[in-house]
């Protein structure tokens, strides 16, 4: 309670400070520059091999510098030495505005009271050249030569719970998306640790098929769908979960930690994660709040009338939503869409289109490209709003030509389907490639759909597969049940079941219901995998109970013949029903 404590106050003095000293300049933000250094030791001589820091480090090197701006380097396969080396130069280069962000992914050990990284060159029995974690401290203290104003470890290996020894409290970050509020951890120096576990050993990967870690693969998709600034402990609120029930799918506990390293100049702040298409709006957000609240004071009714008027009230808000929507209605556009999502989807409100519809509107005329995708998004579904494509359409594309991606995708999705505009596959493509290439993966798994059937495009197994591969590892399930598919059927790769099954395995797990169905019938056949009815009609019912058709066609198949279940002719056709109604035409004629 006392961390809460602290740090409200000190943004209430921050927020007193803008609101009653009005003739004061203001001034932008002082952010400074973003770096990340990313050590992935994966071949040791000593240890086992791990199978995945390489691909972790590409992955989140690519989200940081293409979405958030970072400066990275990548070292792979470092000794002791060269860990140490590589942190003592930013040391020399780092500024007192800059944002430091070390991410170490490899082995941890425990040895009594200290816990140390070790380099590929660490022996097992010895922690002479391992690295304390106490050394890491002691380059990253800013009473010792870092100068950087934020500082994140984020540490990917076991035990490396040991950051946050001597810290009576953890850093416990308040849940909210407002700017001011982000505004006012940048002010403030930070030293914080985010690790993938506690004291504990963490997993390499959940399964054989798994491209990342459990711990990379959470905060992979994590960033690479932010579309808003987000500091570190929110980020840690968001993964936490998610790991912890990921690991345990694996029959493994893991629990990310999030807190300040005790002993190295941490003063209250956080580091915070600022898309690229937002730094503008971020940086001069004060700016504008000082000059409204400059012109307030001086009596400029006419303004504060007007602000009246297109206020937005909503009644019987908790403190935190009521302090977005003051935000909101006070010109911080980006507050408007954040409350907006949160009444899109329920979450600490009731759900309520028609509100999300108002607010999305007011952050898209207030420059908010989210503002504008996300009610395309309620038009194009006609959730809150008439249905309606064509505003679907100009929404999209405001948000697609505002910087986010998401707009662009769905925007392709409309040229592809024909909705709201001519029927167009060249322009879909286009659209799709731009989202990939802005981080959306489902613009890749959309744009390799394209290259499958050869819409828009010359008819290319190869560059399908590319781009669900990429729609895969960036979180879009659809892309692993589709690049399954051609494992499956040997198009643009040499036929392996196994991989096909790997990858049906984690589309279905990801909610993807074609990918259950599609492994359900690997079961059926025996391929890739021993041959169990049993298994093939549990996968269909969960392909079926998602909304696949062939799911549910096939259960009515497997009670029609008695395949790995007793013969139900009603059953069957209670699933022959409800694969007619999804639409399967073999379906509808057995019901006729």
């Amino acid at each position: 309670m006392a961390m809460y404590t602290i740090k409200n106050a000190r943004f209430m003095l921050a927020c007193c400070f803008v609101l009653f000293s009005p003739w004061l300049k203001a001034q932008p933000l002082q952010v400074g520059e973003f770096h990340a250094l990313l050590i992935a030791n994966q071949n040791y001589e000593y240890w086992d091999n791990l199978n995945t820091p390489f691909k972790d480090v590409d992955k989140i090197s690519s989200i940081l510098r293409n979405r958030y701006g970072f400066n990275t380097k990548i070292i792979k396969d470092a000794s002791s030495a060269d860990i140490i080396d590589a942190i003592d130069e930013y040391r020399s280069t780092l500024s007192s505005r800059d944002n430091f962000l070390l991410y170490y992914a490899g082995h941890g050990e425990v040895r009594a009271d200290s816990s140390y990284w070790v380099g590929v060159n660490g022996r097992r029995n010895t922690s002479g050249n391992w690295v304390d974690l106490n050394r890491i401290n002691s380059l990253i203290d800013s009473d010792s030569g870092m100068r950087a104003r934020h500082v994140l470890v984020i540490a990917d290996s076991c035990f490396s719970g040991h950051f946050f020894r001597g810290n009576e409290q953890f850093f416990a970050p308040l849940n909210t998306d407002s700017l001011a509020w982000h505004q006012a951890q940048i002010r403030t120096t930070s030293r914080t640790a985010f690790t993938s576990g506690a004291n504990e050993p963490v997993l390499d990967r959940a399964s054989n098929q798994s491209t990342h870690s459990v711990f990379a693969q959470e905060l992979i998709r994590r960033l690479n769908n932010q579309h808003s600034v987000i500091s570190a402990g929110k980020l840690h609120n968001l993964i936490e979960k998610d790991v912890f029930a990921r690991a345990r799918r694996a029959n493994q506990v893991q629990s990310p930690q999030y807190g300040s390293i005790s002993g190295t100049g941490h003063s209250g702040g956080d580091f915070v994660f600022i898309p690229q298409n937002q730094r503008t709006a971020f940086i001069h957000h004060n700016t504008a709040t000082q000059s409204n609240n400059r012109n307030n004071t001086r009596g400029n009714n006419s303004s504060t009338t007007n602000d009246r008027a297109n206020a937005i009230r909503i009644s019987g808000l908790n403190a935190e939503k009521q302090t977005l929507l003051d935000n909101c209605n006070n010109g911080n556009t980006s507050d408007c869409v954040s409350l907006g999502y949160d009444f899109d989807i329920g979450d600490g409100v009731p759900q309520n289109y028609t509100k999300a519809s108002e607010l999305y509107l007011k952050g898209c005329e207030g420059g908010e490209a989210r503002g504008c995708t996300n009610l395309g998004v309620l038009y194009e579904k006609g959730r809150g709003v008439t249905q309606n494509y064509t505003k679907a359409r100009d929404l999209y594309l405001k948000g697609c030509e505002g910087g986010e991606a998401r707009g662009c995708t769905n925007l392709g999705v409309l040229y592809e389907k024909g909705r709201g505009v001519t029927q167009n596959y060249t322009k879909a493509r286009d659209l799709y490639l731009k989202g990939c290439e802005g981080g959306n993966a489902y613009g890749c798994t959309n744009l390799g759909v394209l290259y499958e059937k050869g819409r828009g495009v010359t008819q290319n197994y190869t560059k399908a597969r590319e781009l669900y591969l990429k729609g895969c590892e960036g979180g879009n399930v659809n892309g692993c049940t589709n690049l399954g598919y051609l494992y499956d059927e040997g198009r643009g790769v040499t036929q392996n079941y196994t991989k096909a099954r790997d990858l049906y395995l984690k589309g279905c797990e990801g909610g993807e219901a074609r990918g259950c169905t599609n492994l359900g019938f690997l079961y059926y056949e025996g391929l890739g995998v021993t041959q169990n009815y049993t298994k093939a009609g549990e996968l269909y019912l969960k392909g079926c109970e998602g909304g696949s058709s062939i799911g549910c066609n096939n259960l009515g198949i497997n009670y029609e013949f008695g395949n790995g279940v007793d013969k139900d002719l009603v059953k069957s056709l209670s699933f022959y029903q409800k694969a007619c109604n999804l639409g399967h035409e073999k379906a509808c004629n057995k019901l006729n």
